[in-house]
C-alpha cells in the first residue's frame, strides 16, 4: 500500500533537507549500491540505502518500517571516519525528526533507531551503520459496514 511512493518520497526527503543540518554529500540509493567499476567505488561513499522492511495494516492506518543501510569510507583514521557517520545518523535524525511529513502524506513515527554494526577483522577505514525509520500512513479508503453501499462484497 504505497509502498514505491514512499521510498521515492523518503530519497527526495533526504535530498531536500539534508543540507540545512549536515555539509555531507550522501549519496542516496533505493535497495542496493548501483553496479558499476571497482576502481570507480569510492566515489559511492558516504550513502545511505533505502530497503523496505515491513509494513502492518491497523485499521486505517498502515505502518511501514524502511531500513537506511549507511556507508562511509575515510582512509585517513578510523575514528574521522567513525565521526562522519555519527554525523549522517544525526544528520538524518534531524531530518525525519524535524520534518515529520515526507511526501505530503507519511508520517515518521518514533522511536527512531539506530544501530552500529558489528566490526569484521579486516575492517579499517570503512564503517557501516543501519537506521530503522517507521512511517505512518492512511489506508486506502475504509470498506463501508453494513448495506448503506450497494456493491458492498462484489469485487470492483
Amino acid at each position: 500500500m504505497r509502498s514505491k511512493e514512499l521510498l521515492l518520497a523518503v530519497k527526495a526527503h533526504i535530498s531536500e533537507h539534508l543540507k540545512t543540518y549536515s555539509e555531507i554529500n550522501l549519496n542516496v540509493f533505493i535497495h542496493n549500491l548501483p553496479v558499476q567499476e571497482v576502481s570507480d567505488s569510492e566515489s559511492l561513499f558516504p550513502f545511505v540505502i533505502l530497503r523496505f522492511d515491513e509494513q502492518e495494516l491497523n485499521g486505517e492506518y498502515t505502518e511501514s518500517t524502511l531500513v537506511f543501510a549507511l556507508g562511509v569510507n575515510d582512509d585517513s583514521s578510523q575514528e574521522n571516519a567513525g565521526l562522519l557517520l555519527a554525523e549522517i545518523c544525526d544528520a538524518l535524525t534531524a531530518v525525519f525528526y524535524n520534518n515529520r511529513i515526507t511526501g505530503t502524506f507519511f508520517e515518521t513515527k518514533l522511536p527512531i533507531k539506530i544501530k552500529q554494526a558489528e566490526p569484521e577483522k579486516k575492517w579499517n577505514e570503512y564503517h557501516f551503520s543501519s537506521m530503522e525509520l517507521t512511517f505512518s500512513h492512511n489506508t486506502l479508503p475504509p470498506r463501508p459496514l453494513g448495506g448503506e453501499y450497494e456493491n458492498e462484497g462484489n469485487i470492483l
